[in-house]
């Protein structure tokens, strides 16, 4: 019997509608509170569909919405942007796949997500030039960029999440001290070095954080806090000036 929207979803989308023994335990899972993504195997993005093999954290809705509004504001000439904190790609992936004039660098700590990135990059045809670096923030990344995404942990430690994302989803990739902005810290610090003058960091992080994380920047950084599509402050745009 199918009761719920999602297992509807589930039968349809990895068992074509046949109920078999798999998909029982599959719906299992699902009842276990593991998120469908997961049990399915990829999850929508922008134009993409991300395969999610090492488990890495699930691409939200918010975060398509700053990109397709980052995708907006940039202009047609070549960029070289880079994807930190990646994950499972589905930045760069979902940005190479709108702009292949681009060159995409994707710099991601957990190196079980290198594959996965890999995978994403093929089995969406992205044809631009890529490089996949394991980094810790900006560690092992040389050079600068026009543009910089970044989805680092921002998730105050306290912060009460719900059990499927608790109990499934890598607690790496949302946590990030008492305030959440350990990673942020070190991403604007080190910033100057790794963005090119003109060019701009579209940086996602938790609701409560927009003024501490405008204080942060120095002044040859022009900042602005934006909402998402539910007008929750989601993310910040910082536009590097010059010195």
């Amino acid at each position: 019997m199918i009761d719920t929207r999602e297992e509807q979803q589930l039968l349809q989308e990895k068992y074509n509608g046949k109920a078999t023994t798999e998909f029982q335990i599959d719906k299992e899972r699902l009842d276990n509170g593991e998120p469908l993504a997961y049990i399915i195997g990829n999850a929508p993005f922008l134009n993409t569909t991300i395969h999610l093999d090492s488990k890495p954290l699930i691409p939200r809705v918010e975060s398509e919405f700053w990109l397709e509004q980052a995708l907006k504001e940039t202009d047609e000439s070549p960029k070289k942007v880079l994807d930190i904190f990646a994950g499972s790609g589905a930045l760069g992936i979902a940005w190479a796949k709108a702009r292949p004039q681009d060159s995409i660098t994707f710099a991601e700590l957990d190196e079980n997500h290198l594959a996965t990135i890999e995978k994403n990059i093929k089995e969406n045809g992205i044809t631009n030039e890529v490089e996949i670096l394991q980094s810790d923030v900006f560690k092992n990344i040389e050079g600068s960029f026009d543009i910089i995404l970044a989805n680092p942990p921002y998730v105050p430690q306290n912060r009460d999440l719900p059990k499927g994302v608790i109990n499934f989803e890598p607690l790496i990739a949302l946590f990030a001290g008492d305030d959440g902005l350990i990673f942020i810290r070190e991403l604007v610090e080190k910033l100057k070095d790794h963005l090119n003058p003109g060019g701009a960091l579209y940086l996602e992080h938790d609701s409560t954080q927009s003024d501490e994380i405008m204080e942060l920047f120095p002044s040859s950084f022009t900042v602005s806090p934006r909402t998402d599509q539910y007008g929750v402050a989601r993310y910040t745009v910082a536009h590097y000036k010059h010195d």
